[in-house]
């Protein structure tokens, strides 16, 4: 890819959380020792706000900032009784190369835009098998829920 040899690897189905993925990490580095850099992808716990307008769906990357790595751990921290949850840590911040990349990202995307949306339609276009399943479900299906919304723990087929 763009003259780099890439490596991917997925959770086995049915499996998630930190013990899995690093099973997967390490069976990654066994085989493929040489490896410089790694990209975790995974689902994000935040939530929209006025200022941040996150869809489902959307592509989130965290960047250093406030002396903080990027990433927040959601069970990194403390509950204290009248107070809330206190981070008391966070993850190391990645890289100089992958904040630079980043920033070059960021600053692209200003000028240019992206070709996201004609990239999915060309795949979707080239395997039509995979448009049922990958196809955008609609705009009256994507629903932006208030980030103050508690939604129920087990709800099965209510939640869809």
């Amino acid at each position: 890819m763009s003259g780099h040899y890439v490596a991917i690897a997925v959770m086995p189905e049915g499996e998630y959380g930190q013990t899995s993925a690093t099973g997967v990490i390490k069976d990654m580095l066994n085989s493929f020792p040489n490896i410089r850099i790694g990209l975790m992808v995974g689902i994000g716990g935040g939530a929209p706000s006025a200022k941040h307008d996150i869809r489902l769906g959307d592509v989130v990357v965290s960047s250093p900032q406030d002396g903080t790595g990027g990433v927040y751990q959601y069970d990194y921290g403390k509950l204290i009784q009248g107070q809330g949850f206190q981070h008391t840590g966070f993850l190391n911040q990645p890289s100089t190369l992958i904040r630079t990349t980043v920033s070059g990202l960021k600053t692209q995307y200003k000028r240019k835009g992206h070709k996201i949306q004609e990239t999915i339609k060309t795949i979707l276009d080239d395997n039509p098998r995979l448009n049922e399943e990958f196809r955008h479900p609609g705009e009256d299906k994507d629903r932006l829920y208030r980030s103050d919304v508690v939604h129920a723990a087990a709800c099965g087929e209510a939640c869809v």
